[in-house]
């Protein structure tokens, strides 16, 4: 398994990337108008800010991935570190919006696991395709 992860070229990371965003783009929208027609605009607001948030903590983490790559040593401790604390902080808002406006707050958490799901999604179809194109071998 550590060999698929460790071929997946920046190519593939990039395709990830804008697959995830395009679906999360979509789900947004697709959820600002749903819940804005049942009467819940303030969780469709909420989920897309949870969406829009969890973008760019990937994009934060794939520019830190790139930077450890780059240099001699990489600092995974370092990195997890600071993908756990963004997480955290983002969590930490959207409780705190949980307890302000209830809502918002709501849609906000659902909008930050959603596109979480939607990257697993999106990487493990990508780690699927390259186990079939070597044979399921390592």
């Amino acid at each position: 398994m550590m060999d698929v992860l460790s071929s997946l070229a920046l190519a593939d990371v990039a395709r990830i990337a804008r697959r995830t965003a395009l679906a999360a783009l979509i789900v947004g929208i697709v959820a600002l108008i749903v819940l804005g027609v049942m009467g819940m605009f303030l969780a469709g607001v909420g989920g897309c800010l949870g969406i829009m948030a969890a973008m760019i903590n990937f994009r934060m983490v794939v520019k830190s991935a790139g930077r450890a790559a780059e240099s001699m040593e990489p600092g995974r401790k370092a990195m997890h570190f600071n993908t756990l604390l963004r997480m955290g902080v983002l969590s930490v808002i959207g409780i705190g919006l949980l307890i302000a406006v209830p809502e918002l707050g709501v849609g906000m958490l659902v909008g930050l696991a959603v596109f979480q799901v939607m990257l697993l999604a999106s990487l493990a179809s990508v780690l699927f395709a390259e186990l079939r194109s070597n044979g399921g071998t390592n």
